[in-house]
Order: structure tokens, then sequence, then C-alpha cells
């Protein structure tokens, strides 16, 4: 085997690992939320330890490389110790989280100290694999100079592009034949035998008697830092800041304009990656005459990326109407994500391959150190992951909470242009790179000029599914919210018959209104509350209109926790739905946290008499953490004896197998689970106790006035509605959850997440055709009994 493999050879196998790593982030980001919740800062900060691993991995390898370890070894047992964390990890995920939770139960109260616990617990999972991941491409940057005998200028970047095709592979691969089949810890499963693979590759190219002969005789390595240019160094820092601030922003818009779902997720990841990987590609192959290119040139690809940026922004707002064009037309679900990748892609990757070039041209530039290129890769790529850590923070916790991702995108516009063309005369005069100059100067004004976006057209929801839903040309947008948490949260007036129709939705997707949906949102109050004794303390997840908690309040708890996640809903609550919650949220029995709802549960030591579950859809992305056998567990631990957990589900755009799924996962930790269909809605209610109506419930009604809440015409059709809405008593459930269809929904497997996005395109009534088949397997007994 000849030397001359040895590059290809070991691109192969830095493909191998870009996927491995990819792949372990994903799962990070998954298993974590289940601890540290389903926020958006505690994703961010997932991702910022991701990229402090790697920074730290990055900036060790020359102390490796003091203790006179071969390159040649040394790379293929860095990829070993990958390989041993993520087994590791899966075989000690099941414990780590009620390891990990008294911990964090110390800062409960103090959010600085939980904010640093959680950093504390998040290190402790992700450090011990990404330390050694970010050693990797340092370590294959010399290994490749070792095996050849001589440095190739090229090479660093055909290096770096083959990990970015890896990772590439992974975003589009993993969410659609890895982890539907396999889950979390499948996923781990996978990344480690990549890992082994790509050190078996490593192993094969570098080991063979020849190449030794080839290769010089290791020595102390020269401190990177005093060979790599401090402009070299700020620039790899600010490109990685630039990028991942656009990330941020672009995922943050996704979930407005193109889906909420892991598969939409997964097309904007894609899109970014893709862009990342044709830049890295063109890197490698642009001027393939010339190895050595001029210091200006990375400067001037990044003020044409601004360029490119600022022309791709006045995209946005047409998304979900495209979206909608492409999806309309899909016959399956390869279809529906088919078209939301289209556009996302469209959007997306041409600015994202421009912008992507910047930064692996600089090790081309004729500045890059010709000898221990590994070190000084490696100090670039820790200095650019750095920059990675602060474009996510600032985004993620100043930017989009305090200007939006209008003027967020814009500003990083101007950003990318000021840095562009500073690079660039920092190697000479104005006058030499006059056309550069203009670039830049165009790029900045452009993000000045360009004309804002309608926010109507952006939050229309079109793109939820494929058609024209709440918003109409004609609506009024009563009510604009952008925040990192929530997204975008808008409030739309439609007039019917003089009457003005508000209509809550969260990244165009419908979560409530004050007249349509009354009917269930008071139902979720109500229904559970027939089968308890006790009225002391409640606890109602998820705001929305925040109806259901002042229905809750109404039935005369004595005190109630309000957990919601999104500060929109809650503005929203308060200036749009005051009339149907009449300030709920004022009433001083009234506490409100604004808190994933599974975390508060599992950090507070609080018990109650109702837990009410009323959040968005079961597709989106992170919402299965609220419908696994582990949030059951939790839930029940948090009731008091005779205490009652309600849950809604969907019974549109869901399959059969996912109803079935979702009954027979929450009897798998209660014995008593009925499931009431009320106002087109699905309710399911779990105790530990046989549920029987309880004689006082009538006269709660009552005092509550609930015919008017429900809009019926006295109290005994009151109670005769409540009562006789049950669809499956407790002997159904607990048939039914012996069918084959009843696969156990866990923080594992997440099955729910991956299979319940499936259903966006279907045009028919699924819902009528899932409550009949539940109706068949329905006992018939009186609706009261168990």
């Amino acid at each position: 085997m000849r030397a001359s493999a040895a590059l290809p050879g070991l691109a192969a196998a830095f493909t191998l690992s870009g996927a491995a790593a990819l792949v372990a982030e994903q799962v990070f980001e998954k298993l974590l939320s289940t601890l540290l919740g389903a926020s958006t800062p505690a994703a961010a900060l997932v991702l910022s330890i991701y990229f402090a691993g790697l920074t730290a991995g990055a900036l060790l390898y020359p102390r490796l490389r003091r203790l006179r370890v071969s390159p040649l070894f040394l790379y293929p047992a860095l990829e070993l110790l990958v390989a041993a964390a993520c087994l590791t990890l899966a075989w000690c995920f099941e414990a780590l989280v009620p390891a990990f939770a008294p911990v964090l139960r110390i800062g409960v109260g103090k959010p600085v100290l939980l904010t640093v616990l959680r950093g504390v617990v998040a290190s402790v999972w992700i450090l011990p694999l990404t330390i050694p991941m970010g050693a990797t491409f340092p370590a294959i940057v010399d290994a490749v100079d070792r095996v050849t005998g001589t440095s190739r200028p090229r090479s660093v970047s055909v290096l770096y592009a083959a990990n970015l095709v890896g990772a590439i592979l992974a975003a589009v691969g993993a969410p659609i034949a890895l982890f539907p089949f396999f889950g979390m810890n499948g996923g781990l499963y996978y990344a480690a035998s990549f890992d082994v693979i790509a050190a078996l590759v490593a192993l094969l190219f570098l080991s063979s008697p020849a190449k030794r002969e080839e290769s010089p005789p290791d020595s102390p390595p020269v401190s990177p830092a005093r060979r790599v240019p401090r402009r070299l160094v700020a620039f790899a820092a600010t490109t990685g800041f630039l990028f991942f601030a656009l990330e941020v922003t672009w995922t943050h818009l996704a979930s407005a304009v193109i889906g909420n779902s892991v598969y939409a997720f997964a097309a904007i990841l894609s899109s970014v990656l893709i862009g990342l990987g044709i830049g890295g590609v063109a890197s490698a192959l642009l001027f393939r005459r010339s190895p050595r290119l001029p210091p200006w040139a990375p400067g001037g690809a990044l003020v044409a990326g601004a360029l490119t940026l600022a022309l791709a922004h006045s995209l946005w707002p047409l998304v979900p109407h495209a979206v909608a064009q492409l999806g309309s037309r899909a016959r399956s679900f390869s279809g529906e994500e088919l078209a939301r990748f289209a556009v996302a892609a469209a959007v997306v990757v041409p600015p994202a391959s421009v912008l992507g070039l910047a930064y692996p041209l600089v090790f081309r530039t004729s500045d890059f150190p010709e000898d221990e290129r590994g070190g000084a890769a490696g100090l670039l790529a820790a200095v650019n992951a750095l920059g990675c850590i602060l474009g996510s923070i600032a985004v993620g916790f100043f930017l989009l909470p305090g200007f939006g991702s209008e003027a967020t995108e814009r500003l990083l516009v101007a950003l990318a242009a000021v840095a562009g063309v500073s690079a660039v005369l920092a190697t000479g005069t104005a006058m030499r790179h006059l056309p550069v100059v203009v670039a830049g100067a165009a790029a900045l004004a452009s993000a000045l000029l360009l004309p804002r976006w309608n926010r109507l057209a952006l939050t229309s929801g079109e793109h939820v599914y494929f058609r024209e839903g709440f918003v109409r040309p004609d609506s009024q947008l009563l009510s604009f919210h952008e925040d990192a948490r929530g997204g975008i949260t808008t409030v739309v007036g439609n007039t019917v018959a003089g009457i003005v129709l508000r209509t809550l939705l969260t990244n165009g997707k419908f979560q409530g209104d004050d007249r349509g949906e009354m009917a269930a949102q008071t139902s979720f109050a109500l229904v559970p509350t027939q089968y308890l004794s006790h009225f002391d303390r409640a606890l109602v997840i998820g705001l929305g209109t925040g109806r259901t908690a002042f229905v809750v309040g109404a039935m005369g708890f004595g005190a109630i926790d309000v957990a919601e996640i999104a500060p929109g809903i809650v503005l929203a609550a308060k200036d749009q739905f005051a009339h149907v919650n009449h300030h709920v949220l004022d009433r001083p029995n009234v506490s409100l946290f604004l808190e994933d709802g599974r975390n508060l549960l599992l950090l507070r030591d609080a018990t109650y008499d109702l837990i009410t579950v009323e959040i968005t859809s079961i597709w989106f992305a992170g919402a299965t953490n609220l419908y696994s056998r582990e949030f059951y567990a939790l839930a029940k631990g948090r009731l008091r004896e005779g205490g009652v957990l309600q849950q809604w589900i969907q019974l549109h755009h869901i399959g059969l197998e996912e109803l079935v799924s979702v009954v027979a996962t929450a009897h798998d930790v209660f014995p008593y689970v009925s499931l009431f269909v009320l106002g087109g809605q699905g309710l399911i209610v779990a105790s530990t106790a046989q549920e029987e109506v309880q004689p006082a419930f009538a006269e709660r009604l009552r005092t509550a006035r609930a015919p008017a809440l429900l809009g019926v015409a006295d109290d005994s059709a009151a109670l005769t509605l409540l009562v006789s809405s049950r669809l499956l008593a407790p002997a159904d459930v607990a048939r039914l959850s012996g069918s084959p269809l009843a696969r156990i929904n866990t923080d594992a497997n997440r099955f729910l997440e991956y299979a319940t996005p499936r259903y966006g395109y279907r045009t028919d009534d699924m819902g009528s055709a899932n409550v009949a088949s539940l109706a068949s397997v329905a006992s018939k007994h009186p609706a009261a009994t168990p």
C-alpha cells in the first residue's frame, strides 16, 4: 500500500468520525432534555458544553504531542476513546437522571446557581466524549504529514471537508433510518461503531512499515501559538461566531416557517451542513494549481458570503407559502418532508456555502504554517469552536430575545461584511482591494435598507398542514412576540358576523381561541375533577389561553401552579385572552413558573391532587418528554393519594398505533387509565385508584357554573356531557395495552417523536376514523363505572 493512498484512506476514516460526532450531538440534546429541561436555554447550554469540549481537546493536543506519542497511533487511540465514551453513556443513561436530579435540586429558586449546576451536569455527560473528539482533527492532520513524509497544503481542507460530509450523512440519515428504529441508545451504539471503524481504517493506512520509513522522527512540537498569525486566529474565531449565530437564528426561524417536528429540524440542520460541506469541498478543489492562496482570500470569501446572506434575507416570509405549495402535492410522508427540505435548502444552502468557504481557506493561505500543521490546525479549530460557543450564547440569550430574528440576521450580515473587509484590508491597502471593499459596503447597505418582513406572511402557518389555516389576507395581527424559548407567538383576529375571533398561534400552529375550542379547553379541567375528593393543589402544564387554569380555579382548588415554557404565551394570555381566563394569573393563589413542566416536577418536591397537561401537538420536537413512561412515573410520584393526571392527546393527524402507544404507555405506569373524547379532542385520565365519580362532583359543577362554562342548558346537561364522554374505561385500556399495536414510548426510544409527524400531509378525517376504531374495542358498560 503506497503512501499516496493515505490521504484518501484517512479522509474516509474522518468521514466516519464526522458522522459519529453528529449522531452523538443529537443524542446528547435529546437525552439531556429529560434532565435539564426542553427549553432553548437548556439546549444552548448543551451545545456550549459540546463545543467547549471540542475547544479543550484541540488546545490539549500539543500537550499530548509533548508526550512523544506519534500521531500514527494517537489519532486511532482518540477515536477509540470517543467510542468508549459513547458506549458508557448508552449503558449508564437510565441511572444518570436519578443520580443527578438531587444535584440540580440544590439550585431550585436560585437561577444562577441552577444554570451553573446544569452546566456541571452537562459537562459530566459530554466532556469525556468531546475532549478526545476535539483532538482528532489536529491528530489526523499530523498523521497525514507523517505518513506521506511531507505537508500538503490542500490536505487540511480535504480532511475538514470529509468530516463535514460525514456530519451531513448523519444529519440526513439519523432521523430517518437510525433513531426511529433504534432509539437514542441505538444511536450511541452506531456512533461508537463508526468511531471504531474509523480507528481501524486509520490503522490500516498508518501502520505499514513502508510508511514508517517515510515518516520523519517525531520531535516535540513547537507551540502553535507562536507560528499562527494573530489575524488568522481572530478570523477563525469570527467565522465560528458568525456561522453558529446564523445556525441558531436559522433553526429558530425554521420552527416558525418550515416545521417543528424532528424531521423539519433535520431539514434545516442538513441544509446548514450541506452549505458548510459545499464550502469545505470547494476550499479543497478551487485553485488546484495554486496550493498556496493569497492571504486576502478568506476575507474575500466572507464578504461574498455577506452579500449572499443579504440576498437570501428577504425570502423568509415567503417560506410558509412555498412549503404549502410544494407540500400540498405530497402523497406520502417522504414527499411531505422533501417539500420542507427543498424550501429550507433553497434559502439556507447558498449563503451557508459561500460563508462556509471562508474558514477552510485559512488552511491554504501562505500565512498558514508549513510545519507542525496539526498543532496550528488544532489552535484554529479551538478558537473556531470558541467562536461557536459565543455565537450560540449571544443569539440565544441576547440578540433573539432583545431584537428578534429579523434584526439579528441583519446584524449578522453587517458583521460578516465588516469582518470580511477588515480581514482583507489587514493584508493590503484599500485601493489594492477596492472591489472587495465595494462589495462589503453593498452588503452593509443591504443590511440597513432591505424591506421589513411581512409578519403576517411569516407566521401564516401554511407550512403546518400545507394549506391556509387561521391566517387569511384580511386577518388582523393583534399580537406578535418573539423569544428564544417559545419561538414566535402571535394572536390573529378574524371577523365573523361582526365579531372578532381571537386565535393563539405558536410558530403558526394553533394553540387555542376564544370561541370554537372553548369547550375543549374547559373540559381539560372539568373531566378529571369528577374523580377527585381533594382540591388542595393543582398543576397546570401548558397555559395556552389560560382558560383551563381559570376553570381549575373555579372548581375550588386552594393553590394552582402553572408551568409555561414560552413567555409569549404568558403575554398573550394576559393581554389578549383575559376575557376567557378572567385574569387568572393575577390571583394570589396562582403561581406561574416559566419552566419546562417536566423539569418543574423533577426538581421540586410539591405534590398535587391534579396534574393537567395541555401542551402543543405531540409531533412537536421535544413534546414526547411528556408522553414517555419516565414522565408518567415522575407524575405518579408527585400525585397525592387519590390524585389524578389528565393529559390532552390529539385525535387528528395522528395514527391509531400512536394513539394506542400513548394510552398503553400511561397504563404501563398507572393501573387505571381512561380515554375521553369531548369537543373533538382526546383526554387521558390516569390514576392509582379506581375512577369513580365522586358524590360532591355535581355540587362543584353547580358552584363553578359549569353550564355557562361548557355552553349547555343546565347542571344536569353539564354532568351528563362530562361523564358520558368517556370512550374507553380502564378495563378497555388494559385490554388495548396488550395488543400488538401497544408500543411503550420511553425517553430512550422516543418512538412518538419520530412516528407522529408522519401524518401532516393527510387530508382525510383521521380524528373520526380513530374514534371509530377505538370505540369498536370499548366495552358496553355505564361510562361512570370503572
